[in-house]
């Protein structure tokens, strides 16, 4: 009985324990049979304890579950506590990156327009600077960049294709300029070895004085035959001087009697001017007088044809030369004048105007090749740029 008692208490004991964990509603029945010993009654606590193990089984898998879930969760937290921080830092470092993206488009825009003060060879203009600035600040992809470019490529291509024309025209300027210096320089050597410089003549005309030469006959420019009065001023000598070049006299021939004769007898082709008067009219011209270093011949010539040019516009004979520059032989009148001094009349204002004419050469001279090293430099500027 002891024995019962004490497996009895055992039991109890057992379950009160289960009953702290279970709460089991039929706990109190249990101990209450197990204490009056029925057993008959023992079936119904059997079905009910086997009712209570199923459930247990149940809520222990369900345990399992909630425990293995708990864990995977705890495992999804850890790893999204992981992706957060990574997202955080990424987020930061975008933002950065995003900043530096500003920065650098700023300094895009900002070196575009120092490049258009400081390239000699690009030179954009606003309208381009601005839709430039447009696209920048638009970037989003790579083909926005892409964009850009082509506006600067083909901006700067339209550009340069402009200077390469620039250059090509300064060399052929360039050409040009040293073809001319040649010339001048020709021009400068030719005047220099050149006695006196002698009026504009026609081909004609110098091959005729060549001919009369070669045969003997002696003729001069009426330019070279006679002096200035002295008694003139360096405004009456060059009126008086552009009276007798209006009137084609200036450069027209002085021949004896006899060599008149001879060419008009026997050079049908002669193909010049010449003054020849028979008789002195003794008109008293004294503006004029013939040179002293002329043989006795043509002085005669020289002579008659003086004293046959009246100041008196009244009169109808000879040639008249007025003191304001008016003019008239027969049929033909005007008037002339000229602001620079006497050029040909007198062996002194032929020798000033050969030092004239030998000092504007030098200076063109000069000047084209100070605009042959001017260019040479432009050229190469361009170049320099070209190669960069």
């Amino acid at each position: 009985i002891e024995q019962i008692e004490q497996d009895i208490e055992k039991e109890k004991s057992e379950l009160m324990e289960c009953q702290e964990t279970l709460q089991w509603d039929q706990h109190k029945e249990a101990l209450r049979i197990k204490e009056k010993e029925e057993d008959g009654k023992s079936g119904e606590i059997i079905k009910s304890l086997d009712l209570l193990k199923k459930l247990l089984t149940e809520c222990k898998s369900k345990i399992q579950e909630y425990e293995k879930t708990s864990a995977e969760y705890d495992e999804a937290a850890a790893e999204l506590e992981i992706l957060q921080t990574q997202k955080a830092k990424e987020l930061q470092k975008f933002e950065l990156a995003e900043e530096e993206v500003g920065k650098s488009i700023d300094k895009w825009i900002e070196d575009i327009y120092t490049a258009k003060d400081s390239c000699l060879c690009w030179k954009p203009d606003n309208k381009l600077l601005i839709k430039l600035e447009e696209r920048i600040r638009e970037y989003h992809l790579l083909k926005d960049a892409e964009e850009v470019q082509a506006l600067l490529r083909s901006d700067y291509e339209q550009q340069r294709n402009e200077i390469l024309v620039q250059k090509n025209n300064l060399e052929y300027q360039q050409k040009l300029r040293n073809e001319e210096l040649e010339q001048e320089k020709e021009k400068l050597a030719y005047l220099k070895n050149t006695e006196e410089l002698k009026p504009l003549r026609s081909e004609s005309v110098e091959l005729s004085r060549k001919k009369m030469e070669e045969e003997g006959i002696k003729a001069l420019p009426f330019y070279k035959t006679v002096e200035f009065s002295t008694e003139l001023s360096e405004a009456d000598c060059a009126r008086l001087e552009a009276q007798l070049e209006s009137m084609g006299i200036l450069d027209a021939l002085v021949v004896s009697k006899n060599d008149f004769e001879n060419i008009t007898k026997q050079h049908p082709d002669f193909l010049d001017t010449v003054l020849y008067v028979k008789e002195n009219a003794n008109s008293g011209f004294s503006k004029l007088r013939a040179s002293e270093e002329l043989d006795q011949n043509l002085k005669d010539s020289v002579e008659r044809i003086l004293g046959n040019i009246f100041e008196d516009k009244e009169l109808e004979q000879g040639i008249y030369l007025g003191r304001d520059g008016g003019f008239r032989q027969g049929i033909l009148a005007g008037r002339a004048d000229k602001t620079k001094n006497a050029e040909f009349v007198g062996a002194l204002a032929r020798k000033r105007k050969k030092e004239e004419k030998i000092r504007e050469l030098e200076m063109r001279i000069l000047d084209i090749e100070e605009a042959i090293k001017i260019a040479e430099k432009e050229i190469e500027a361009i170049l320099e740029h070209l190669e960069k």
